[in-house]
């Protein structure tokens, strides 16, 4: 009951909380979770200085960019998305998909009965997307789960990135294990 009470704080919180500006970083990397997204961010963050790929800054799962981002007129941002059933599968497979919902700030994916849960928390992973979607197209690149991983120059290029090691050290593709049969390509 207690962790309930504090998860729904956080969603509410979420809500209306914008992170500082006080950080100095060079690029962005956000999603909804469940997408890969800490290994292809500790890749990144070894060439140029992103938000903490382990989430300590509170960045990695923003509902929606704080305006420090939307007027940093040279900040690149990374979305990294999926299907949706997959995505939260591997929540629900790790037992984080209502802390998920909370850093999405869906009280209701927080409280509600499993499917309920379920279907709010994609909504908010929708929403979240369509939030971040809103930085101008030449610093926002989405990319989805399935193409990160062929995706090593075109992220490069996007970060800013002249290194060759990045592409030539770019993390390999791991077979899913929460993953619908027929999304796997």
């Amino acid at each position: 009951m207690y962790r309930t009470l504090r998860l729904l704080a956080r969603a509410g919180i979420q809500n209306i909380w914008s992170p500082s500006s006080k950080l100095t970083l060079s690029a962005m990397v956000v999603s909804p979770g469940g997408v890969g997204t800490t290994t292809v961010m500790e890749h990144i963050s070894q060439f140029c200085t992103i938000n903490d790929p382990y989430d300590a800054d509170k960045l990695k799962h923003l509902p929606r960019p704080p305006k420090w981002v939307v007027d940093n007129a040279s900040m690149p941002v990374l979305f990294v998305t999926g299907d949706t059933d997959d995505i939260v599968r591997s929540l629900k497979r790790r037992g984080w998909n209502r802390i998920q919902a909370a850093r999405l700030a869906s009280p209701l994916g927080v409280i509600a009965p499993a499917e309920m849960s379920d279907r709010s928390l994609i909504k908010s992973i929708h929403q979240q997307q369509n939030q971040w979607e809103r930085i101008p197209s030449h610093r926002f690149k989405l990319i989805d789960y399935n193409d990160i991983w062929s995706s090593a120059a075109v992220l490069a290029k996007h970060f800013r990135i002249d290194d060759e090691r990045f592409i030539r050290q770019f993390p390999k593709k791991r077979k899913r294990k929460s993953v619908s049969p027929d999304s796997e390509k």
